[in-house]
């Protein structure tokens, strides 16, 4: 197979997997393969190239977390479209797949470190709007004379006073 029928062919990947989740029936599993697999061939082709998608992970990742879950992609992708992977040597379509997949991993990360730092500067600009409008805290003798002036007022008086000072804030 030519390397430009390679690409083509993890192309078609995506495109299949995409009209594939809008003919899936309602309750089916994403994981479903779309044509019926023979569990033996594919336990046979895991065996065969479970090393092989390993190392190609490594390749692409330092972390072992990160490894096992492209790894655990890969395969499932695999698993659903089978049928295209059943060929002579499926090292190629292998290797553009882990790239393929590695890549949309990095991207997704990357996202989610922009969406992060986005929410991070919000909170540091809402914590210092919230300690700018936050009056300095009183001095202990201000506390202590302020104590001394509600113990003399009527229960009533110190609820209401209390209420306009949380309406205040």
């Amino acid at each position: 197979m030519e390397y430009s029928e390679t690409i083509g062919h993890i192309g078609s990947l995506s495109d299949a997997r995409d009209e594939s989740l809008g003919q899936e029936e309602e309750g089916a599993s994403p994981q479903a393969p779309t044509a019926p697999v023979c569990e033996r061939e594919f336990d046979l082709f895991y065996r065969t190239y479970r090393k092989y998608v390993y190392d190609l992970c490594r390749r692409r990742l330092s972390f072992e977390e990160d490894i096992r879950d492209l790894e655990s992609v890969v395969w499932t992708e695999v698993y659903r479209f089978f049928e295209r992977f059943r060929c002579e040597d499926p090292r190629r379509l292998l290797y553009q797949l882990i790239k393929w997949r590695a890549r949309d991993c990095y991207r997704r990360m990357q996202r989610k470190k922009q969406e992060d730092y986005g929410t991070e500067l919000e909170d540091v600009q809402l914590m210092k709007l919230m300690q700018d409008a936050r009056p300095h805290a009183p001095r202990p003798e201000d506390t202590m004379a302020l104590q001394q002036v509600l113990m003399e007022e009527e229960p009533m008086d110190r609820e209401i006073l209390f209420g306009r000072f949380v309406e205040g804030l």
